[in-house]
């Protein structure tokens, strides 16, 4: 199991920021230490000119961003290590059938694939009733891509189609 340390104020630094952005989403990037059996968060970094990029169901992430992130993790005598964003549910939205969760999003996976082994904070923004925000955050671990080759049988293929899941 892979130990994730992270400094309460890093969280709450980082609900706060989420809070003022909500409906839209927020991102930053994490920095800190790694080795084989422990990540620990050191601080936090958040893009110049994110807010222009934000948007209520997602972050527009630049290409020079990460470079940056790593530039201030390096005066920080750390690494980058992780980012994280919020995932905002307002409360017109809490009615329907699927309940909102801190689950990752396929784009959210597929943005990581070059650096697939960071991690990924979700931060689930929820509005309640009253027009309260209520947050909290859970951390996934690294997604290691794959390089899947498929067979080209029948059966392989029938499981594979989408279209015998409609």
């Amino acid at each position: 199991m892979l130990r994730v340390d992270c400094p309460a104020w890093v969280i709450d630094r980082f609900k706060r920021e989420a809070k003022e952005y909500f409906p839209k989403e927020c991102f930053a990037y994490l920095y800190g230490q790694l080795d084989a059996y422990c990540v620990t968060i050191e601080g936090l970094w958040f893009p110049e000119g994110l807010k222009q990029n934000c948007a209520e169901n997602m972050v527009l992430i630049e290409p020079h961003w990460s470079t940056e992130a790593r530039e201030v993790a390096k005066e920080h005598d750390a690494v980058l290590v992780a980012d994280i964003h919020s995932h905002p549910w307002p409360s017109k939205y809490l009615a329907g059938g699927n309940p909102p969760d801190h689950s990752q999003s396929q784009a959210d996976i597929d943005r990581r694939m070059n650096d697939w082994w960071k991690l990924s904070g979700i931060c689930l923004i929820k509005e309640t009733k009253t027009g309260k925000l209520r947050s909290s955050v859970r951390f996934w671990g690294p997604t290691i891509p794959l390089d899947v080759h498929i067979n080209s049988t029948q059966t392989t293929q029938r499981h594979l189609n989408d279209d015998d899941f409609e």
